[in-house]
């Protein structure tokens, strides 16, 4: 129940300001850049909370939307709307892992190793 009842700050507006822009970025750069933004605002242990739902159910997100391509279904995007709750990360995780993938496509079979990339959330050489 830990990972429900995780009292994280969802409506403060620094975060809430900083993970809709998160959302919106297109290029790796920009959203790493906001990802050490995250970094900067939140406690510790609520960006590793932030990183770990959206390692565990946005890659779960990311598979399901792979696979709703493939049979021309339409894309679950649910968990945008406002106030935010922990299914933003859901979304926000797929649209990160997109992004990881498209540079480093082993990640998609390394889990552990994604896990550790979104953790660190810069740029490897």
């Amino acid at each position: 129940m830990w990972e429900i009842n995780h009292p994280f700050p969802y409506t403060a507006p620094k975060f809430v300001r900083l993970y809709q822009s998160f959302l919106n970025k297109h290029t790796l750069s920009e959203i790493e850049n906001l990802r050490q933004e995250l970094r900067g605002i939140l406690k510790q242990h609520d960006y590793e909370y932030m990183v770990w739902q959206e390692w565990k159910e946005g890659f779960a997100r990311f598979i399901e939307n792979q696979i709703r391509r493939r049979l021309g279904l339409p894309e679950n995007h649910r968990g945008l709307e406002q106030p935010f709750t922990r299914v933003v990360f859901y979304e926000g995780g797929a649209h990160y892992i997109g992004k990881l993938s498209m540079q480093e496509v082993e990640l998609t079979v390394q889990i552990g190793r994604l896990f550790d990339r979104m953790l660190a959330s810069q740029v490897t050489p």
